[in-house]
C-alpha cells in the first residue's frame, strides 16, 4: 500500500475518535469557512471526503452540479424518480462507487455502462 494511501487511513481513523473541536479545525481547514452548526453530526463524515479528494482527486464540475441536482430533487421527494445524468458532457467511469450517509442511513450509488444503481 502506497505511503498516501496508509496516511489517508491513520487520518480517517483519527476523525472516527476526534473531538467537536478536532473536527472543527479539520472542517475549517478542509473547506475554508467554519463548520455550520446544524452540520456537527456528519463533519467528520465531510472531513473524510475531502481527505481522500486531495489524495484521490475530486469529482469534476459536472458531476458535482449533478450530485447537487440529485439530493435537492430526492430532498424535496424521496419517492421522485433520480434524474439522468447527461452522458455526453461527461461520464462516471462503471465500478465507482459513491457512499454518502444521511441520518444514520448508508446509501451507496453503483456506476455501471448502462447508468447508476
Amino acid at each position: 500500500m502506497p505511503d498516501s494511501a496508509r496516511n489517508l487511513e491513520a487520518q480517517i481513523s483519527s476523525l472516527k475518535t476526534a473531538s467537536l473541536e478536532s473536527l472543527r479545525r479539520q472542517w475549517q481547514s478542509a473547506f475554508g469557512k467554519p463548520c455550520p452548526e446544524h452540520l456537527r453530526s456528519i463533519s467528520w463524515s465531510a472531513c473524510w471526503f475531502r481527505l481522500q479528494a486531495k489524495v484521490h482527486g475530486d469529482l469534476s464540475p459536472e458531476h458535482k452540479k449533478y450530485l447537487d441536482v440529485v439530493g435537492r430533487t430526492l430532498g424535496k421527494t424521496p419517492d421522485a424518480p433520480v434524474p439522468k445524468f447527461s452522458r455526453e458532457k461527461s461520464q462516471f467511469k462503471p465500478g465507482t462507487v459513491f457512499v454518502r450517509e444521511h441520518d444514520g442511513v448508508q446509501h451507496r450509488v453503483l456506476a455501471t455502462p448502462e447508468g447508476l444503481l
